[in-house]
């Protein structure tokens, strides 16, 4: 049995997040998996008083490590340096595992021959811990994962489980992310690794109002993550995907990037589809009419025109971004 590290970030700013912390570390500590260290790594939190008081430090399980505040990309750091484990996993300090999370990705992993990574479905819970709703993960061929992540981002950085060589390959994560360090990592191993699923839900991501995703800072890292996305994918990985032109690859980007309300990422995907479009109006045409819905929706009178006179492209646009859900 190989021993897995389950890292914990922590930056405890208020009684909430006191609260949400205790949640996860039992969560943790209740894992079935045996061979499991849990590494605790403190980023100078504002409550560091009250989080050290929390018996749970003292669990035989628990390695506790403190710091001074640099972010959660540099307490990442931090923890793989200091892991003794084969595998990483990590938990935010406001989500919780299921019992069995790391027990049945470790024995997926243990199971199959070659580099991959493996990641679950996961269940989104509100803040006081109630169900809305079920992420049913895709299973992603092998061939086309790497042009999914750049079009559709990387699924939730906890539901992974990540043998210690993927980081020796890539590189530490980027401390100068704030909110996106997790996107970007997992984009980079998808460049090396493939990305295997294990079909079960076996976390719980919790939404709450103080969550980082929720911030300005947020927004404007993602919208340059989505740029950095596409920059790095080649057009000649573009056109090994059977299903669909380098035009409508880029117009199914900026599709998605204007449902999650990233306009610049979304202006620079329409500049790259109008690229790619001109090669073939005729042949592009259904994709043209997506980029002009598109831009449509975008007024008041182009959203009514589009309504009225362009039922097809709006059947098209809505399509598109139902996809993302």
């Amino acid at each position: 049995m190989v021993k897995v590290s389950l890292v914990m970030p922590a930056f405890i700013r208020d009684a909430a997040n006191l609260r949400y912390f205790e949640q996860a570390l039992n969560s943790a500590i209740e894992q079935t998996y045996e061979a499991l260290e849990i590494l605790v790594v403190n980023d100078g939190s504002p409550l560091t008083a009250e989080l050290e008081r929390l018996p749970q430090l003292h669990h035989p399980r628990v390695r506790y490590v403190k710091k001074a505040n640099a972010g959660v990309a540099s307490a990442l750091n931090v923890a793989l340096k200091e892991m003794s484990g084969e595998f990483f996993t990590w938990l935010s300090h406001d989500d919780l595992y299921l019992p069995t999370k790391v027990e049945e990705q470790a024995s997926v992993a243990l199971a199959h021959r070659g580099d991959a990574v493996f990641y679950c479905d996961v269940e989104h819970i509100d803040e006081a811990g109630k169900h809305l709703f079920f992420e049913l993960t895709p299973d992603i061929p092998p061939a086309v994962q790497y042009l999914f992540h750049a079009q559709y981002g990387c699924f939730n950085a906890n539901s992974y489980l990540i043998h210690r060589r993927c980081f020796e390959t890539v590189g530490p994560f980027d401390e100068t992310l704030r909110t996106t360090q997790d996107n970007d990592m997992w984009f980079r191993i998808a460049r090396h690794f493939t990305s295997i699923r294990v079909p079960k839900v076996l976390m719980k991501y919790r939404h709450h109002p103080t969550q980082d995703s929720r911030s300005p800072v947020h927004l404007g890292e993602c919208n340059d993550l989505y740029i950095y996305f596409l920059k790095s994918v080649r057009r000649e990985d573009i056109m090994r995907d059977p299903t669909r032109s380098v035009a409508r690859y880029y117009a199914e980007c900026a599709c998605i990037r204007s449902q999650r309300g990233y306009r610049r990422a979304e202006n620079h995907s329409l500049r790259l589809a109008l690229r790619e479009g001109a090669r073939s109006p005729w042949r592009e045409r259904s994709t043209l009419n997506l980029i002009a819905g598109l831009l449509l929706r975008r007024l008041r009178p182009g959203r009514w025109l589009l309504e009225r006179i362009a039922p097809e492209s709006s059947r098209d646009v809505a399509s598109n971004e139902s996809r993302v859900n």
